[in-house]
């Protein structure tokens, strides 16, 4: 796959990527309508005991994490993000949380310092995904873990369908397959990357998004070209495949009585 936006560092730290954190709030507002309700953030938590933890999370966004760490009574708090925009939300979000402002693939920490360690949702960002598990596992204690956290293949499936059809239509073109820049740290392929540095278990888990208007799927939708604007959406119109895409789901409701898409994540366990 082409090296594109999702790992440039400088495109990952503008306002459109990772700079604010507009684009993964509107992301995230879609799972408030998971048809089997899950506090996703306290389910991969409750992998590791955090009572008198010391934490490091490693791509901290706005410290959601941190935050659900800090009610399970973790001891010390510490984050770190590539971007600075995300790390001066996570202080806001989490004032007892140290943040740094780093890269996971040489984390400015010493070694064998935490309890846990988490890496939710972002080793598919890193350029060098090998370097970034190794220095994971520097910093994990040798009695402590490590949570990593990624996407299935089937995550969102209709969602991107719908985006590359809609593009199809605009363009005059015949559809591609959306390929994601997560398939490089995936449910599929992370254990066998965390697994040159881990003992690892995987514990998946599996749902449904029943959205009864178009406006969070339109939303998540719009935030696609900050990562992609250069390979999967080169040379389109993106308001008009905003809009054809709008007209899809605002068709799929009309018929089902909901947009219903499938999400798939999972958790890998990591132990030195």
């Amino acid at each position: 796959m082409a090296e594109h936006l999702a790992t440039d560092r400088e495109a990952l730290t503008r306002p459109q990527g990772y700079g604010t954190t507009a684009p993964l709030r509107a992301r995230a507002s879609v799972y408030a309508f998971l048809e089997r309700k899950v506090d996703f953030v306290p389910w991969v938590l409750d992998h590791a005991e955090m009572d008198g933890a010391e934490v490091l999370d490693v791509g901290c966004g706005y410290g959601h994490y941190l935050a659900a760490a800090a009610r399970d009574s973790a001891r010390r708090l510490v984050g770190l993000d590539l971007s600075i925009g995300m790390a001066t939300a996570t202080r806001d979000e989490v004032p007892a949380a140290a943040v740094i402002n780093g890269d996971a693939q040489a984390l400015p920490l010493a070694g064998a310092t935490f309890d846990v360690v988490l890496a939710p949702h972002m080793l598919y960002h890193v350029p060098d995904i090998p370097a970034a598990v190794a220095e994971l596992r520097r910093v994990v204690r040798r009695n402590g873990v490590t949570l990593a956290v990624a996407n299935g293949s089937a995550h969102l499936r209709q969602l991107r369908g719908e985006v590359m059809a809609a593009m199809a239509e605009v363009t005059g073109t015949e559809p591609r397959p959306f390929e994601s820049f997560t398939d490089r740290f995936s449910m599929s392929n992370g254990g066998e990357l965390l697994g040159a540095a881990f003992r690892v278990a995987v514990d998946p888990v599996r749902n449904r998004l029943v959205v009864p208007e178009p406006d969070p799927v339109v939303a998540y939708a719009d935030t696609l070209p900050n990562m992609y604007s250069d390979s999967l959406f080169a040379g389109a119109a993106w308001p008009d495949v905003l809009a054809a895409f709008e007209q899809r789901v605002q068709e799929r409701i009309d018929r089902d009585g909901a947009w219903v898409d499938t999400t798939e994540s999972c958790v890998f366990v990591c132990r030195p």
